[in-house]
């Protein structure tokens, strides 16, 4: 009798800005969600330049920090803000994360194109 193991979930995290109507993605997957978030948050920002003046960065980094592997005063730099602009995220015993289901959030991006935030799942 042959022992067939499930199959191992992949979470995709994408990062989506709407620009003149044409959608540009950016996205990460792997077998972890919050290292798949940490990755993809440290690729999109390389090349973002100054995020300072972006009206939703705290609401974004708090989002990264609390769903990613990154600390919270590297995703607070990264931004732009100071090392102790976001607030601590709950410890993940006290944080519900859904791995069973995907998120979505919606954000005005660093240019002030609707941007949006997102984790799917699938095999």
């Amino acid at each position: 009798m042959t022992r067939q193991n499930p199959p191992q979930r992949r979470y995709k995290w994408r990062i989506t800005l709407t620009v003149d109507g044409e959608e540009l993605e950016s996205l990460y997957s792997g077998f972890a969600s919050t290292d798949s978030l940490g990755e993809l948050f440290s690729l999109w920002t390389k090349d973002r330049g100054d995020l300072s003046d972006w009206t939703d960065a705290r609401r974004f980094g708090q989002l990264v920090a609390q769903y990613s592997n990154l600390r919270i005063s590297v995703v607070a730099v990264w931004l732009g803000l100071g090392s102790d602009a976001l607030s601590t995220p709950l410890a993940p015993e006290e944080l519900s994360v859904p791995d069973e289901r995907n998120l979505e959030w919606h954000f005005e991006g660093p240019d002030g194109n609707p941007m949006r935030l997102e984790r799917t799942i699938g095999n």
